[in-house]
């Protein structure tokens, strides 16, 4: 059975292409699938929802809406409940009748009644407070019972913002990078004339063709993008809006990131965490910053390294300023089980057991909106100050030229200070441990870290700094927000020479969790290994790793390698070297699929549904021969509303392993980019739904520019597939490829979500002898099929063939 998400009742909309005005959704707040006995809709009640405050429960059946039974027909129930639902908005009340077969629960002391409704875990509790004479009584009771309950509806989580504005008053309007895909397109959908007989292309065409289809299309996507739930972040939203402009985007994501490493030497990495800022919708964020220079004593340099700690220190505790001290302990506690059950379970909302963990989760999410992320932002930009080639250089001479007759000796300098203790450590191999301090320069050695490593931990600890000039260095954490992470503050790790090794159990490794962190390794064969949330992952806030040298090999299990949640970047940034990333799972797939994992990693950006939209995540290689392997939902795509991209700019050739939902997806309202410049490069999958792909309300585009390439792409819905209002752009610019999959490229549909269309477009490009397996797919051959799909591979480029229409004499009739 499948399982269907009811949130909305339909309500007037008012829509044009350019600017949306969308009205507040009435919602209801369920999950359903069928029951058998009794007949009718089997619920799940999301917390705090209208469903809950009016009295509906989990279990519940429902049986008839507004006095009116059910038809007795599976098909029939759900489109009933949207029916029933249908013209309703908020404040409305619909009447819900339901069957009722769940236990009675009650306890009472001493024959008063205390608790009629409780999570089980507290009867241990209540025992340990009752007196040595006290009796309690336990008393479970099954009836089944048919309740008539009304239900207020409310407001849709999603929709309770301001819309936001159309994509061209949004400062990051782009021109489309190849303009020629979008004008094949439009020839496809709106000049082609319907052959006669009963073809396929006589089937996909109205009279009026299909670009009608396209429009209702665009415009059901900008319904869904427009409605502001506090937490979406505007490329997201542009590019649900036009999913063509996802390679301009995100190219333009990467240049700038690109173009600051290659620079390091005259900005620094500072502009990083700018860009970062600027995903996040802070644009022009910047600094001023106490003069970094060399040529100083070490007192001085701790002087200017003090000022800096405080400066850092002051944003963080300005950014949760508006929080009372309450509020903050209660971040602090619930921080790590809203972690912990979204890294096992999608929906922290439904798939937790624990009713006392979920409302505390839920409250959490609503209060990180009011973080001041930009003061946030502002902290972490003030310790990659200290992140520049020339000042790095200045300080590790002046510090060794004044410590040279005892530099083998572990703390040449120590400083107390409100905010911790500042280090200055010299060349021997230490280990340290115990409470980490605020800064820690260290002169070299190899050196054992089980501290958190530059990491901010908390409003007391809010900073950290750990600055290594050299050594085979060995950070090994079992605690959580560790090796250049931020949580509840800001942390910073630069690693500058030295083959090291990074091990961490959640949250490290350049992360952000209501915080900014920052790992930055500059030298090195460097090995990293994580189990949850590590290597740039970051959650209401900015997780940043980067990567600058040596053939490193990264480990993780689950939401690892640039993984972006509500609110949040995470950008992983690799400059050079033959890579092997790993980012299988740790829990079996919620498909359950033997075998298969889920793992949420390698460039993916997740929503918590229903609740925030997801942030950015993505991957940017420059360089080397790489493997990628992933379970599923990972290598550049997104969930409920995030953008997660992968972007291999090198020309080397790579391999990219997955199982479903990989390379170049999206699923539930969100956006995925995957862009390969060059190589001979290898996609498989061991499932399926693979290189390029978008399913229910959500827009793909996977574009390899060059070599000879071979896509596997397994069982089903891969190579350029939309489903359920979707559209996806699967684009091979060269080589002899072979493209490994029998269901056939540019599928679309189905479309019985939401009704209306889809739209797939795949193209080969260049003229190469390709091969295909597939029975409907074959060397200069355009064609199309039904809701709707097109498939072109062209004797030369896009460009040419749009000259004169020569694109009419290679199309053939399915």
């Amino acid at each position: 059975m499948r399982r269907t998400l009811l949130l909305i009742a339909v309500v007037g909309l008012a829509l044009v292409a350019a600017g949306p005005v969308v009205a507040a959704e009435a919602y209801l707040g369920i999950w359903h699938e069928v029951s058998e006995d009794p007949p009718g809709l089997l619920i799940e009640v999301l917390t705090n929802s209208p469903a809950e405050v009016s009295g509906l429960r989990d279990g519940d059946v429902i049986t008839a809406l507004n006095g009116v039974a059910l038809a007795d027909s599976e098909v029939a129930y759900p489109q009933q409940l949207k029916d029933a639902l249908s013209g309703l908005g908020i404040g409305d009340v619909i009447l819900v009748t339901v069957v009722r077969d769940t236990p009675e629960i009650s306890l009472t002391l001493n024959g008063a009644a205390l608790l009629t409704e409780f999570p089980l875990e507290e009867i241990g509790e209540l025992v340990e407070e009752a007196g040595e004479n006290d009796q309690l009584v336990l008393k479970a009771e099954r009836y089944v019972r048919e309740l008539e309950i009304p239900v207020t509806l409310g407001v849709r989580p999603d929709t309770a913002g301001m819309p936001l504005p159309p994509n061209s008053e949004l400062e990051i309007a782009l021109p489309d990078e190849h303009p020629e895909v979008r004008q094949l397109l439009e020839k496809l959908s709106s000049q082609l004339q319907p052959a006669a007989g009963e073809g396929a292309l006589a089937k996909i065409h109205s009279a009026r063709g299909i670009e009608e289809y396209n429009a209702d299309l665009q415009a059901r996507l900008i319904e869904r993008a427009s409605p502001n739930d506090g937490y979406k972040l505007t490329r997201m939203v542009y590019l649900l809006r036009d999913g063509l402009k996802g390679e301009a985007i995100t190219r333009q994501i990467s240049d700038r990131l690109t173009g600051v490493c290659l620079n390091r030497h005259t900005g620094g990495f500072a502009p990083i965490q700018a860009a970062a800022a600027e995903l996040l919708d802070l644009p022009g964020m910047y600094v001023v910053a106490p003069v970094l220079q060399s040529g100083l004593s070490a007192e001085e340099h701790v002087d200017i390294l003090e000022l800096m700690l405080e400066t850092t220190a002051g944003y963080v505790r300005a950014a949760f300023s508006d929080f009372s001290e309450e509020e903050l302990a209660f971040i602090a506690s619930q921080r790590e089980q809203l972690s912990d059950v979204f890294s096992q379970h999608h929906y922290v909302d439904s798939e937790d057991d624990d009713q006392r963990r979920i409302r505390g989760n839920l409250e959490l999410i609503s209060l990180a909106k009011r973080i001041d992320y930009e003061q946030l932002m502002l902290a972490e930009l003030t310790l990659m100050q200290l992140a520049h080639p020339t000042y790095l250089n200045g300080l590790k001479r002046d510090l060794t030229a004044e410590f040279s007759d005892r530099l083998s000796e572990s703390d040449l300098l120590v400083r107390e200070t409100e905010l911790g203790k500042i280090v200055i450590s010299g060349t021997g191999s230490t280990w340290r441990q115990g409470e980490a301090a605020a800064i820690l320069i260290d002169l070299g050695g190899d050196d054992f870290y089980t501290t958190t490593a530059g990491s901010g931990i908390s409003l007391e600890h809010p900073v950290g700094l750990t600055i290594e000039f050299g050594g085979n260095d060995a950070y090994e954490s079992t605690t959580r927000y560790s090796q250049g992470s931020g949580s509840l503050g800001c942390g910073l790790l630069i690693d500058c020479a030295g083959d090291d090794q990074y091990v961490g159990l959640q949250w490290a490794q350049g992360c952000g969790y209501f915080g900014c962190g920052a790992l930055l390794e500059l030298a090195g064969n460097d090995v990293y290994r994580g189990e949850e949330f590590c290597q740039a992952a970051a959650i209401f806030g900015t997780g940043l790793l980067v990567d600058y040298a040596g053939d490193d090999r990264l480990e993780g299990q689950m939401k690892c390698q640039a993984f972006g949640g509500a609110h949040a970047v995470g950008l992983l940034i690799d400059i050079a070297g033959d890579d092997y990333r790993y980012c299988k799972g740790k829990y079996p797939t919620g498909y359950g699929d033997p075998g298969i994992f889920d793992s949420w990693g390698q460039g993916c950006a997740q929503g918590f549904r229903s609740l925030a939209s997801g942030g950015i995540a993505g991957i940017i290689d420059l360089a080397g021969c790489d493997y990628n392997e992933a379970g599923n939902f990972s290598q550049g795509g997104g969930y409920y509303f995030g953008l997660g991209f992968f972007h291999d700019r090198g020309w080397e050739n790579d391999r990219y392993l997955g199982s479903r939902y990989n390379q170049g997806f999206c699923a539930h309202q969100a956006v995925g980019v995957f862009l390969e410049d060059g190589g001979d490069d290898w996609y498989s999958t061991r499932q399926a739904v693979a290189q390029g792909l978008a399913w229910d309300e959500c827009a793909t585009v996977f574009i390899d520019y060059a070599g000879d390439d071979v896509y596997q792409g397994g069982t089903g819905f891969s190579q350029g597939a939309s489903a359920h209002n979707a559209f996806c752009l699967m684009w091979d610019r060269g080589g002899r490829d072979s493209y490994l999959y029998p269901p056939g490229q540019a599928r679309a549909g189905g479309n019985d979500y939401h009704g209306g269309t889809s739209l797939s477009l795949f193209i080969d490009e260049g003229g190469a002898d390709d091969f295909y397996n597939s029975a409907g797919s074959a060397n200069g051959l355009i064609t199309g099929w039904p809701e709707y799909g097109f498939f072109a591979d062209l004797p030369g480029t896009v460009a040419e063939i749009l000259q004169d229409d020569q694109w009419l004499d290679y199309w053939h009739d399915q």
